[in-house]
């Protein structure tokens, strides 16, 4: 018998042609990845520049594409992730088939709308799928159930609706599942198969509205629940407390449920998070936490604390609790948050509440707590917020608070205390910006570090019977708001009081002149709404004031003449006012310069001369008590007669020469007479500019104000039309006590004003030849 066998030859041959065909296999496959990812590029509605890499140009560098992982042997696509990469469009064109061994795909924080497409749940070797944070809308597809290798499936946040496919279940090495953040309904529980591995179940905001799903106690290793915020009713299951018994989040809040809570949610034993909120749990106190606006009667049962010593956040607020907080809150070294406000608390804070070395807040306002605070409070040296308010504690405040270093807010109102605030308080808090000790029975002075580190935003101090021993007074660039009160007088000590950069409104308090010792007053930039009214005159009383701001405000009528003899005052600012009349010009405001004054428009100097350009020029002559108070000073007559210039300019639109056609003098013979303006010809600078004296070639001798206005909207955005009403009464006027204006004129974009010289001396003099 024989047999046959293949030529050996043809075997080698066909085997060495199979081999060939591998790597155009694999070429072909990487090269209808790529296609497949350009396609789906093209369909987007925008594609932002680190696609630019996704091109045909570069389609045999697959692998080095942007958001791209390939299998180091195949070289076949096995990760796409794009998160947060600003893409717009759908995955209606992505072709999933051409990415069979895809095992991450993840679109997080994209803005991706329209379905999902029955066709991901061809991707059977997907470990890890989030679409989160996007806006895909309609069903969630039963076909995702397909995808048993999925580890990790989150579609958090969209607007997915619907209910929850049962194929879900069949992801049973689910570990992460969240789906929160849609407007899923209830889903078929009957269907719902237990998922042994899931550890985080995320279901918030949604639409569920009938009772606890029954499908999660069958969760036994979840560590993380979150049902809050939908419309759930009834009650707990009791067995939730044993199955799910590996729980450290566990939110309720937000729903419907009802009854009492079972004694045995103490068996959650390693729960950090619990919140409970916003439910209809009432009857007897259980051994829980995080239950706020709820109806518990009775007092905080101290197993509830020993059960429970990981805790970070412990919200027990508005409900209905009474008796003693329990010495055992020192347990729970690891709060963060502790609220018990708005129940029906008595006696005292235990001392083992200085413990808490990691409180941020502490919140036990209005309760019926008394005592006085226990020095260990000193102790919680990473409080930011104590709030006790409206209690009925009394005895003073422990020195320790000075310790609190990280303390923001620090609220006792409406309670007993008594006595003097500790002297460092304050000191050692530069991040203090909320403090309020209205309504108490506090004594003495107020600590001097109080306001150390500039950060003091809200401070009230009402209702007490503190003394003037304060000596520095810093509440400036706050937000403080309404009127100065008239208590500040009481702080007869005071040597500085700052309250510039805030809003406060009304007239300055006439108490202020209490304040004796005060050497420095800054009012200033009270913008928003702005102090206002008349400056007190009794403010002159302050004889020992070196400092004075109150600039940019309302203030309006004079400068009070009572501040000519406040003999201390060395610097003064009422610029940016409404303030009217002559500003004064003996005792301290013998020297001043226009800067303190400037925009005020009513104000007008009444002065004897201009303060000479030298330094070294010699004090000014007395005032003479001759001049009528009605005359109207020649420095504000020139500033009248600028605005009547520009008045011509905008009216007729041409410059105007100096008076060319009678023969006198022009503009030329006055600029080679100064030498083009040259500083040693200047007399004087006050008010608006500079004046200069000209002696012109026939021997006459002019002085020359060069104004420090640019141009005619310079005097519009001074407020032209204050100056009209003047401008239209003055050019009716003629007296012989006005001195001559011979001209004016506008070259190089300034204006000049030519008027009779007078040769030193006081207008007095001029007027009555002395």
């Amino acid at each position: 018998m024989s047999s046959t066998f293949p030529n050996p030859c043809l075997v080698l041959l066909f085997n060495v042609v199979l081999l060939s065909l591998l790597p155009l296999k694999t070429m072909f496959s990487t090269r209808t990845q790529a296609e497949a990812l350009l396609q789906w590029k093209s369909s987007l509605s925008f594609s932002p520049p680190s696609l630019d890499s996704w091109s045909f140009s570069n389609l045999n560098n697959l692998c080095n594409w942007t958001f791209i992982t390939c299998d180091g042997a195949t070289r076949a696509v096995s990760q796409i992730d794009p998160s947060y990469g600003n893409l717009s469009g759908s995955i209606a064109h992505f072709n999933f088939t051409s990415f069979a061994n895809l095992t991450l795909f993840n679109l997080n924080s994209n803005n991706i709308d329209g379905s999902i497409p029955v066709a991901i749940g061809t991707l059977s070797k997907l470990v890890f799928l989030d679409l989160s944070n996007n806006s895909f809308q309609r069903n969630m597809r039963g076909e995702i159930g397909n995808l048993t290798e999925l580890q990790y499936l989150s579609l958090f946040n969209n607007s997915l609706n619907g209910t929850i496919p049962f194929q879900v279940s069949n992801l049973q090495k689910l570990r992460y599942l969240d789906i929160g953040f849609n407007y899923f309904v209830d889903p078929n529980s009957f269907n719902f198969s237990g998922m042994p591995l899931l550890i985080h179940l995320g279901l918030a905001y949604n639409e569920f509205e009938l009772e606890f799903p029954q499908f999660i106690l069958n969760c036994h290793n979840l560590t993380f629940l979150d049902l809050s915020v939908n419309r759930l009713s009834g009650s707990i299951p009791e067995s939730l407390y044993t199955n799910l018994s590996h729980l450290k989040y566990l939110s309720l809040c937000g729903n419907s449920f009802e009854g009492p809570l079972s004694s045995n949610i103490s068996k959650l034993s390693k729960l950090i998070v619990l919140q409970l909120k916003t439910n209809r749990f009432n009857g007897s106190i259980p051994n829980s936490l995080g239950l706020s606006d709820n109806f518990f009667p009775d007092e905080i049962s101290p197993s509830l604390i020993s059960n429970w010593t990981n805790l970070i956040s412990l919200q027990l607020q508005s409900n209905f609790f009474t008796r003693k907080i329990p010495p055992k809150i020192g347990l729970l070294i690891k709060l963060r948050i502790l609220f018990l406000y708005d129940n029906k608390l008595s006696g005292s804070i235990p001392s083992e509440i200085g413990n808490l070395n990691s409180l941020n807040t502490l919140d036990l306002s209005r309760n019926q707590l008394s005592g006085p605070i226990p020095q260990t409070v000193g102790n919680m040296k990473s409080l930011k917020s104590l709030d006790i308010n409206t209690n009925i504690f009394h005895g003073e405040l422990p020195d320790t608070i000075s310790n609190l270093t990280n303390l923001n807010a620090f609220l006792v109102f409406t309670n007993r205390f008594s006595g003097k605030i500790p002297q460092n308080f304050g000191k050692n808090s530069p991040q203090l910006a909320t403090v309020s000790f209205s309504n108490n029975r506090f004594s003495e002075e107020l600590p001097p570090e109080l306001c150390s580190g500039l950060a003091l935003e809200n401070f009230t101090v009402n209702g007490n019977n503190f003394t003037g021993l304060l000596f520095n007074l810093n509440l400036s660039q706050n937000h403080l708001r309404g009127r100065i009160p008239q208590t500040v007088g009481n702080l007869v000590m005071l040597e500085y009081l700052h309250l510039s950069r805030n809003k406060f409104i009304g007239r300055i308090s006439e108490k202020v002149e209490n304040c004796k010792k005060l050497l420095r007053l800054n009012l200033s930039q009270n913008n928003s709404n702005s102090l206002s009214g008349s400056i007190p005159q009794d403010l002159g009383k302050l004889v020992s004031l070196k400092i004075l701001n109150v600039s940019h405000n309302d203030f309006s009528r004079r400068i009070p003449s009572s501040f000519s003899f406040m003999i201390s005052l060395s610097s003064f600012d009422f610029s940016y006012n409404e303030l009217t009349g002559s500003i004064p010009s003996s005792g301290v405001f013998r020297n001043a310069t226009w800067n303190a004054f400037v925009g005020n428009l009513g104000l007008y100097e009444d002065v004897k001369g201009l303060t000479p350009c030298n330094s070294s020029a010699t004090k000014r002559k007395s005032n003479s008590k001759k001049v009528f108070n009605a005359i109207i000073s020649p420095i504000y007559g020139i500033l009248i007669l600028a605005a009547i210039v520009v008045g011509v300019f905008l009216y007729h639109k041409q410059r105007k020469i100096l008076d060319e056609q009678n023969g006198k003098f022009t503009f030329g013979d006055i600029k080679k007479s100064t030498e083009g303006f040259a500083d040693k010809y200047c007399i004087g600078k006050r008010g608006f500019g500079c004046v200069y004296r000209a002696v012109l070639a026939s021997g006459q001798v002019v002085a020359v104000k060069k104004l420090n206005l640019s141009s005619s909207d310079d005097i519009q955005e001074t407020n032209q039309r204050s100056f009209e009403n003047e401008i239209h009464m003055l050019t009716e006027a003629r007296h012989q006590n006005i001195i001559k204006l011979y001209g004016y004129c506008s070259r190089g974009g300034r204006i000049y004003l030519v008027y009779e010289c007078v040769e030193r001396g006081s207008l007095g003099s001029v007027l009555y030849g002395e």
